[in-house]
């Protein structure tokens, strides 16, 4: 109990100092798009390297992470990857 309030009252302090701004910017104005996705099929990972092909041809700057899921294929090792852990 007296853990949990402590807890409550760092958090509550840490976001009172957090002076971030946070906010969406228009597509066009988007300089660069970050991917992440976790590996399912071939399907879904062509789809995913067509998506990146339309965010280039566009300008924009793409870095993709795929998370792998044991016994499934990392297809092409193009994209960094992490392993689910389950």
């Amino acid at each position: 109990m007296f853990r949990q309030n402590f807890l409550r009252m760092r958090i509550r302090s840490a976001l009172k100092r957090n002076k971030s701004i946070r906010q969406s910017i228009p597509y066009k104005k988007a300089q660069s798009v970050g991917i992440i996705f976790s590996v399912e099929n071939k399907e879904k990972h062509n789809h995913i390297k067509e998506f990146i092909r339309q965010l280039e041809i566009d300008g924009k700057t793409v870095q993709v992470l795929e998370f792998l899921p044991k016994k499934k294929e990392n297809y092409e090792f193009l994209f960094d990857y992490s392993p689910i852990k389950t």
